[in-house]
C-alpha cells in the first residue's frame, strides 16, 4: 500500500478533567492539521481540524489538553495513520467497552488501541483485553506527556 503522508507527528491528544481527577477522551494527531477521534453519539468517529478540537476542548471548563509524543518509527507511524484513515472513520460509537477487538463500533481509546495493535504497539499499560482507558495510554512507556494549555 502506497502511504499517503510525508510525514507522521506520532502524537496523541487526551484531555484531563479536573472535577473528575482523571482523563477523559483521547483523539490520535495526524499531521499538522487533522485528528481522528470517535465521539459518543450522534457523532461516528471522524477525521477532524485540530483548531475545531482543541477550540472544543477549550470551551469545556474545567479541561486541559495534552498531547503526548509517542516514539514509534517512521514506517510503523505510516501504518498507524494510514490504518486509521482506511478503516476506522465513520464508525458508530461502541458503548460495550469490553469488546475491544470487534471494529464496527468504537470508542475513543479503542479506535487508538486498533491502530496501534495493527503495528504490533499495544498502548493497553495492563494489557489484560478489558476496557481501554485513556490513562492507559497517558501512562505507557511508549513517549512523553506535554500540557499544551489549560
Amino acid at each position: 500500500m502506497k502511504t499517503r503522508m510525508k510525514s507522521f507527528t506520532k502524537i496523541m491528544g487526551t484531555l484531563y478533567n479536573f472535577v473528575n481527577q482523571g482523563y477523559t477522551h483521547v483523539a490520535m494527531v495526524l499531521d499538522e492539521k487533522y485528528a481522528i477521534e470517535a465521539l459518543g453519539d450522534p457523532f461516528t468517529s471522524r477525521r477532524i481540524a485540530l483548531s475545531t478540537l482543541f477550540l472544543n476542548s477549550n470551551l469545556q471548563k474545567n479541561y486541559k489538553v495534552s498531547v503526548k509524543k509517542m516514539n514509534v518509527g517512521s514506517i510503523d507511524g505510516s501504518n498507524i495513520y494510514n490504518y486509521a484513515i482506511d478503516n476506522l472513520r465513520y464508525k458508530l460509537y461502541n458503548y460495550d467497552f469490553y469488546n475491544i477487538n470487534q471494529t464496527a463500533r468504537l470508542y475513543c481509546t479503542q479506535l487508538a488501541w486498533l491502530a496501534f495493535k495493527k503495528t504490533s504497539i499495544n498502548i493497553d499499560i495492563d494489557k489484560d483485553g478489558g476496557v481501554i482507558f485513556p490513562v492507559d495510554i497517558v501512562l505507557n512507556n511508549y513517549g512523553s506527556l506535554r500540557e499544551l494549555y489549560s
